[in-house]
């Protein structure tokens, strides 16, 4: 009977032990998740930060063009930003060529009279010179 006691008592002890070490373990990792929801905090303030100053560099993009909550987002959604920019400026350049009128009235020439037939030359250059 002392024996099983002492089994017992030892039992006892080393569940102490353990839930000691459980509860260290606990607050370990309490810790841990503090530390880490910190960090996040700190990266998605960073992540807008980058955003901020990247959009300061190129503000010819819209800021609702450029999204992301990682560095690689925002930079993947900048480059897809910039490359519809592009577009939208070389499709407006071509609309534009498309539409341009020469400013002034046009260059004064001689009409050409090589289509004209023979009778239509002499005819023309007879109102010509009245």
């Amino acid at each position: 009977m002392n024996e099983e006691l002492e089994t017992v008592e030892q039992s006892q002890g080393e569940a102490q032990e353990l839930e000691e070490v459980v509860n260290q373990l606990k607050e370990q990792l309490a810790s841990r998740e503090q530390e880490l929801g910190s960090l996040k905090e700190q990266l998605a303030l960073s992540v807008a930060e980058y955003r901020t100053l990247v959009l300061a560099g190129v503000p010819e993009i819209p800021e609702e063009l450029v999204q992301g909550s990682t560095v690689e987002e925002i930079n993947s959604s900048l480059t897809k930003a910039q490359e519809m920019v592009e577009r939208v400026k070389s499709q407006i350049e071509a609309q534009k060529a498309k539409e341009r009128v020469p400013a002034g009235a046009p260059a004064r020439v001689a009409p050409d009279l090589s289509a004209l037939s023979p009778r239509d030359k002499i005819a023309y250059a007879l109102t010509k010179s009245k």
